[in-house]
Parts: C-alpha cells; sequence; structure tokens
C-alpha cells in the first residue's frame, strides 16, 4: 500500500490528506481543522474596529480555504478508491471484495474500509 500512498503525494496536487487517510487508515474529521475567527482584544474602539475589520477579512480567506480544501479532499476520495481498486487489485481481489455482503453500501468509495477489507483477504 505503500506504493499507492507514494503515488498520490507524488503525483496529486495537495495529496497530503489523502495519503494520510491511507496511511491511518481512518477519515480526516474536516470539522476539526475549521478555521476559527478570532476577536479583537483591543480596548481602544477605533482601534478594536480597524482590527476587527483585519480579522474579518483574514477569516473570510482562511474559510474560503478550507472549504477548496474540504471540497478536494472530498472529491477526490473515490479517486483514490478507483486508484486502488484499478492498480493495485487482482480481478480475484476484486470479485472476492464485490463479494463481500456489504459492498455496495459500505465499502464502495471508502477508501478506509476497502484498505481493511482487502488486509482481511
Amino acid at each position: 500500500m505503500n506504493e499507492v500512498i507514494l503515488s498520490i503525494q507524488k503525483s496529486w496536487d495537495g495529496g497530503k490528506d489523502i495519503a494520510d487517510t491511507l496511511e491511518a487508515r481512518k477519515m480526516i474529521v474536516m470539522k476539526k481543522v475549521r478555521p476559527e475567527r478570532e476577536e479583537s482584544q483591543e480596548v481602544d474602539a477605533k482601534k478594536k474596529a480597524f482590527e476587527e475589520e483585519s480579522l474579518d477579512m483574514a477569516f473570510k480567506e482562511d474559510y474560503k480555504l478550507f472549504l477548496e480544501h474540504s471540497d478536494f479532499y472530498e472529491r477526490n476520495l473515490p479517486r483514490a478508491f478507483a486508484l486502488i481498486i484499478k492498480n493495485y487489485c487482482t480481478p480475484q481481489m476484486v470479485i472476492r471484495l464485490k463479494e463481500i455482503g456489504n459492498y455496495e453500501s459500505r465499502v464502495k468509495n471508502e477508501v478506509s474500509i476497502l484498505l481493511t477489507e482487502i488486509e482481511k483477504l
């Protein structure tokens, strides 16, 4: 499986989170990395207003990047699944995986579950 992880890290722009998911065998909870808005600690009203505006701008930019990052992660998990199935599973492995009772609902497109099931084969 190290080949898959290295391939993703090498060839996918921003593939580190996908590689981390494969390595850890569990999904990243994006809510834990969501940016939080800071509040100004300024006492002076004018300085506080200026700082609040600056913090708003910084937060909006951070949140925009977070949403793009989250979207990339969600869009590329099925791509990683397909890469593993296509390039690293033999036809016999694919047949055995599809014979799992709830393949369509539990395993299909779920990279971390796929890897766990592959290890059981």
